[in-house]
């Protein structure tokens, strides 16, 4: 018989003839634990219809009205995604309304100290602290990275969307002119407007797109936004149209953006900032965040790119299989 396992998500669920979310992770997450448990969701409601179909058996959405009749003492396993005030006043509710002791996990995707600081200052840094510590004095950490603040004896994963598919018919890039890409949301804490703003100063020719907007613009005839792309068959092509993959973020934990560009032999440049997350694996370039160093590492990896190419093919990548089994271990622990 499988065990019930609630989950607590910020994410929106749109339900008409399925489950959607706009979050390929959550269906990830969400797939790796309902292959042994029950899934018992505690969500928002999306009135819009969203793009990732989350294809778990066993999943129901637990309304308010029926969470008492759902949570039981001594019984409770909760998975928390993220921490955020509608997760946290969830748990207070779940704690303190209905009288329910819970155990389990929360599963840190980024550094959200860093994240609330960038939106709102240092009030964002103290409000985030104060979720931090009701969520981390009721439920043991899972994290993307031991980089995170303040996160100590966490169970760590390494997020992956890539199969085995991604690493097969690589297109070699045109390195006539640097050919830029960025995929990821547009957000300030992303780094995009740094990167665009770096990018409007360099002199040389080139070509940026970044993949992720709410609809396509043109920003300058070299800088272009398009809107998010949700098949991964397109995904793979525009990365493959790329000859450099550029990771602009302030914040990160354990960005799947470079798996994927790794998997198609794509050069990575990242910032400062997030320079954990090169790790060890070859192709990924960190750069201070100025149009001078940056011009310099985009020239330096165009002119070495059979080496840099030759070297990547080394990197020993998590796929999206290990990244479940991974989770799914900790979770039946």
């Amino acid at each position: 018989m499988r065990k019930e396992l609630h989950v607590l998500t910020n994410d929106r669920i749109y339900m008409k003839r399925g489950f959607y979310t706009s979050n390929n992770d959550l269906a990830n997450i969400l797939s790796s634990c309902g292959k042994s448990h029950k899934i018992n969701l505690i969500c928002r409601k999306s009135y819009n219809s969203l793009n990732y179909k989350i294809n778990v058996p066993n999943l129901k959405i637990i309304k308010d009205s029926l969470l008492s009749e759902n949570l039981y003492s001594n019984k409770t396993k909760l998975l928390m995604i993220s921490i955020t005030p509608f997760n946290v006043l969830k748990m207070i509710h779940i704690n303190f309304i209905l009288k329910t002791k819970i155990r389990g996990y929360v599963y840190l995707r980024s550094d959200g100290f860093k994240e609330y600081q960038s939106k709102l200052g240092i009030i964002g840094y103290y409000l985030y602290y104060f979720m931090f510590k009701i969520v981390t004095n009721n439920l043991k950490i899972i994290a993307c990275s031991n980089k995170l603040s303040k996160v100590k004896n966490a169970r760590l994963v390494s997020p992956s969307e890539i199969d085995k598919t991604w690493l097969s018919n690589i297109k070699n890039p045109n390195l006539k002119k640097p050919k830029l890409l960025y995929i990821g949301r547009i957000r300030k804490e992303k780094g995009i407007f740094s990167l665009i703003s770096l990018l409007k100063k360099v002199k040389f020719q080139f070509n940026f797109i970044a993949i992720g907007g709410n609809q396509n613009k043109k920003i300058t005839d070299k800088i272009f936004i398009l809107k998010e792309i949700i098949n991964f068959k397109s995904l793979k092509k525009k990365i493959d149209r790329s000859n450099i993959f550029i990771l602009p973020s302030y914040t990160e934990g354990s960005p799947k953006v470079i798996l994927e560009s790794l998997a198609r032999l794509r050069p990575v440049i990242i910032f400062d900032e997030i320079k954990h997350v090169k790790k060890n694996y070859y192709g990924v370039f960190v750069c201070k965040r100025n149009a001078t160093h940056l011009y310099t590492t985009i020239r330096y990896i165009l002119k070495n790119y059979s080496k840099i190419k030759k070297n990547m093919k080394k990197n020993k990548l998590i796929l999206k299989s290990d990244f479940q089994l991974q989770f799914a271990r900790i979770i039946n622990g």
